[in-house]
């Protein structure tokens, strides 16, 4: 007899028992129905005995892994079938027939039915990358004319066909998210209406289910943007185990979340459930998920002590989590070396002692921090840490040390820009230009340095704080007929003003302006002399900016609390600090370190260097991938240093192999906010580290970075010593060709805040190339979705950009190597960067071979057709 077409009786769909005996007694032979629901029949025992079921097709949800799994083991003989399409294009659009033995992340919809085209696009309409996320379009035979009498949702969603000649073709734009595989199958990763923004960042929340599924202990997930109890927003995620009573570990959750995706994507709380709540149709009904069970996070010990309780409390502040176990290690709930300078701080203010910052890599557990701070309690007595406090105002305040340093440098050289520091934010949205003005008058009556400028008073340079200052932010229309042109003369006046030397006997020592490029788009251009100021201010004026443009635009007074100390207060507190003698012992060690040390890295023995430094300098981008990044991480948990160390191993094996010195001296930055009453305050406190290492006798690369760890350590822990202060103690013969100290600067920023937002406009910064270097060679690296970013800011008068890209080359070359090979001598890294070089060089040669011989060809090619011609 022919094929004949079962129905389930009205209501027996939801009914898995009657499904399944259906199935039996009609020996059905193809079966069609949705994920959800086969999870149900898999469940039932009388499935294997189908014995004529052949073929079961499957749509209209995300077909898991672990039901592929679960579909194969008990039915092995049956063809399994993902199908994706909406009614829309009628009804099915792509195909994929199922592999028992294929165990990727999670199972594919395959590619397109015949006579259907399905594209992965961008908001711009433009192809997306293989392997990158994009809205799914449709077209084709089996496309829909449209919704019948709803022609403005026909024309939004039915679209003209971007790659088709056929004249009327359309799309149709289906709301879905996907990603093309390299073997051309395409993978469903959720809907555009799962798309959410958290701090800035937007997040595919199907992306990051798809990849939670892809864990083999994880049968289900789903991930919601809920708002904790103190009203911030963080991703969520509901899982279910593979198998039952199974627990589930956060910790290795985050940790593989973290080898796939960026780190704003990976959720903040993690709930198991039994079973996923459902509607009466089958699917997940996500209204009905509970809110985040914090008894989930994987939170080890319980505070025993009044000194682990404060210190739990303090942890959880700053690392930004609520809580925090007494065994979880500090570097894997996120911490890192600017962190440890502020609890550090904390603890000062907290139990009044100074707890080394050694403590951090050595002991780090709030457990074994309280027994550190109990001990120091107890054996030394309180020790009385001196704090900063408010100054009198009866006359001029005295510069710090680092403003002393750029004053005499400015007499100097008057008109220089070498110390010139712009910022540049793109802001995007309906801006009120008179909020935003009145809210930039609010930081400057907030922040005395920015009302700051400079005088002698017998003969010693004072700073002159004026009372009141209200500026008017000029506003320049620069729309032209496009956007990029709008934007590239924005560019060229940023550049301009760069350009401009400030007085600083005249204040303000900032200027700036509000570039309007289109409707809703401005550049807020800021110059300001890094006489009062530093990156960390500036951080500290983008989040009062949007404090105070938030608090204006709602009608309310401003919502910060006044700052308890300003920069001046600071300078008087460092010269007080500096007269008691507080840093003798930190002095010693600095003259015991640097002792011999030499005075000058030469990257290029045998190049004469200029007279005098010139400061004109050049910058070079380059990327870090974020698998190297990522090995690189793991290496130096392995080995109990921080990233920075082993960033700062690999630069100064580079410089070693460069120089030939075996005596290898970097600089780095440190914030220099470790005293709790100068974290929001505007100024100049950033201070410079020598980190000097001896890399002699052929170390391995394990045994340089337990090198690099103590250097680094002992730098930590004698960082409060200016540094202008260290170069007078020190007193190294001055030469007016280079720096003192060191020359060659390595700086790993924090990653920044994902906030990127002011009230209702969005920001970015904008980069921009300065022309200038304070030093020879300086790298700033920070860690991003993509990896580790970098750029290089080097003299021109010594470098020029193919030195620079060999150089960039050759480190991350080494780096890709020691995270492969942590045991390789340097001997041998040396002799690899070397083989590299001359792979290059016959690469290099063969194209100029290639390009020779092409010009002989078509030279012969030209004298036979003359001679045919003639």
């Amino acid at each position: 007899s022919g094929a004949q077409l079962v129905l389930a009786r009205p209501g027996g769909h939801q009914d898995s028992g009657y499904l399944v005996q259906t199935v039996k007694q009609q020996e059905i032979t193809i079966l069609q129905l949705v994920p959800s629901m086969l999870r149900v029949l898999l469940e039932e025992d009388g499935l294997a005995e189908c014995v004529r079921l052949r073929r079961v097709y499957c749509g209209g949800e995300l077909l898991s892994k672990e039901l592929q799994e679960r579909f194969f083991a008990l039915l092995p003989e049956v063809e399994l079938h993902n199908l994706y399409g909406p009614t829309e294009v009628s009804i099915d659009a792509t195909h994929w027939q199922c592999q028992a033995a294929v165990t990727v992340g999670v199972v594919p919809i395959g590619r397109p039915l015949t006579k259907m085209q399905v594209y992965v696009l961008d908001q711009q309409l433009q192809l997306v990358p293989v392997g990158v996320a994009g809205e799914i379009y449709i077209g084709g035979a089996g496309l829909a004319r449209g919704y019948q009498g709803r022609a403005e949702l026909t024309a939004e969603r039915f679209i003209p066909h971007p790659y088709s000649r056929e004249l009327g073709a359309r799309l149709y734009r289906s709301g879905d998210v996907g990603r093309y595989l390299e073997t051309g199958v395409l993978e469903y990763l959720g809907r555009v209406d799962d798309q959410v923004k958290v701090r800035g960042c937007r997040i595919e929340l199907g992306e990051v289910e798809t990849t939670l599924r892809s864990h083999e202990e994880v049968a289900e997930a789903v991930v919601l943007l809920r708002e904790d109890r103190l009203g911030n927003q963080q991703l969520v995620a509901y899982i279910v185990a593979r198998e039952a009573d199974a627990a589930l570990s956060s910790n290795r959750l985050r940790a593989y979340l973290s080898r796939h995706l960026p780190d704003y994507m990976i959720p903040g709380s993690f709930v198991p459930l039994q079973r996923m709540p459902r509607t009466l149709n089958g699917k997940i009904d996500r209204h009905a998920l509970p809110p985040p069970n914090p008894e989930f996070e994987e939170l080890t010990g319980e505070a025993g002590t009044p000194t682990e309780e404060l210190l739990t409390g303090i942890w959880s502040q700053l690392l930004g989590i609520e809580r925090v176990g007494t065994l979880n290690d500090f570097f894997e709930l996120g911490g890192h070396s600017l962190l440890a300078t502020q609890i550090v701080s904390r603890v000062r203010e907290v139990f009044n002692v100074e707890l080394p910052l050694r403590a951090f890599f050595e002991s780090p557990t709030v457990s074994a921090m309280a027994t550190i701070i109990d001990s120091l309690r107890q054996t030394t007595g309180v020790t009385q840490v001196s704090n900063i406090q408010p100054t009198l105002r009866s006359g001029p305040l005295p510069l710090s040390l680092a403003q002393e340093r750029l004053w005499l440098f400015h007499q100097l050289e008057v008109d220089s820009v070498a110390y010139n520091a712009p910022t540049s934010i793109r802001l995007r949205g309906n801006l009120n230009q008179t909020v935003f003005e009145r809210s930039i008058n609010e930081i400057v009556r907030r922040h005395e340095v920015l009302r700051t400028h400079f005088a002698c008073v017998n003969e010693e340079p004072v700073q002159i704080i004026v009372p009141e200052l209200t500026i008017k932010l000029p506003s320049i229309d620069l729309r032209e007929s496009s956007q990029t042109l709008s934007a590239a003369k924005a560019l060229r006046m940023i550049i301009e003003d760069l350009q401009q030397p400030f007085d600083l006997t005249k204040g303000p020592l900032w200027r700036g302006s509000l570039l309007q490029i289109a409707d809703d788009e401005f550049i807020l251009m800021l110059t300001l002399h890094h006489i009062i100021g530093d990156a960390w201010s500036t951080d500290v004026f983008i989040r009062e900016l949007a404090t105070f443009y938030e608090d204006f635009c709602a009608g309310n007074l401003p919502s910060l609390p006044a700052l308890p100390v300003q920069y001046g207060d600071y300078a008087v507190w460092e010269r007080e600090w500096l007269k008691r003698g507080m840093p003798a012992e930190q002095l010693s060690y600095w003259q015991r370190q640097l002792a011999g040390a030499p005075p000058l890295l030469t990257l290029r023995p045998g190049q004469a260097r200029p007279a005098v430094q010139s400061y004109q300098g050049a910058h070079q981008k380059f990327l870090i991938a974020a698998e190297v990044e990522e090995g690189l991480k793991n290496l130096s948990r392995q080995e109990g240093v921080t990233l920075f160390m082993t960033l700062l191993a690999g630069f100064q094996t580079l410089l070693h192999f460069y120089s030939g010195q075996d005596d290898i001296v970097v600089g780095t930055d440190v914030a220099n906010r470790s005293r709790a009453e100068v974290e929001g305050v505007i100024g100049f406190f950033v201070n410079q580290l020598v980190l000097r290492t001896d890399l002699s006798g052929g170390p391995t690369w394990r045994e340089l970075l337990g090198r690099v760890r103590e250097v680094a350590l002992g730098a930590y822990a004698h960082q409060d010593v200016p540094f202008d202060k260290l170069v007078e103690v020190l007193n190294p013969a001055r030469n007016l060709s280079y720096a003192p100290l060191f020359q060659v600067k390595l700086v790993l920023r924090n990653k920044q805040s994902e906030e990127r937002r002011i009230g209702d406009l969005e920001w970015e910064m904008v980069e921009v190339e300065t022309g200038t270097a304070q030093f020879d060679l300086v790298i700033n690296m920070m860690s991003t979705a993509a990896g580790l970013t970098g750029i290089v800011e080097y003299n021109t008068g010594l470098f020029d950009a193919a030195w620079i890209n060999r150089m960039l080359g050759h480190y991350q070359l080494l780096l890709s190597e020691v995270v492969a090979q942590p045991e390789i001598r340097l001997s041998h890294l040396q002799e690899l960067l070397a083989s590299a070089d001359k792979q290059q060089q016959v690469v290099q040669e063969t194209k100029l071979v290639e390009m020779s011989l092409n010009k002989l060809r078509t030279a012969k090619r030209r004298e036979i057709l003359e001679m045919v011609d003639a």
